[in-house]
């Protein structure tokens, strides 16, 4: 028994180190990198988002677009404000 347990505990301590040797490998072959500096030099723009429903009649091939009066018309809304 006391032989099984010190087997054991050198496979746990043995795993243990094959472990931490792969997170280090793993850290210096993908180091962290910011790219704070790329960023200021790019103009950031805020981005808009339209939300629009859109139902395709097939019958008589018509689209119909959801307003936000909640009726449903044939042309598109004009997103642009």
């Amino acid at each position: 028994m006391k032989a099984n347990l010190i087997q054991l505990l050198a496979a746990l301590i043995g795993l243990f180190i094959l472990g931490w040797g792969e997170l280090k490998n793993y850290e210096k072959q993908h180091p962290i990198t910011t790219t704070w500096n790329d960023l200021k030099q790019h103009q950031l723009k805020a981005i808009t988002y339209y939300t629009s429903y859109i139902a395709y009649d097939p019958n008589n091939n018509k689209t119909w677009y959801l307003y936000s009066d909640g009726i449903w018309y044939d042309k598109p809304p004009n997103l642009s404000k």
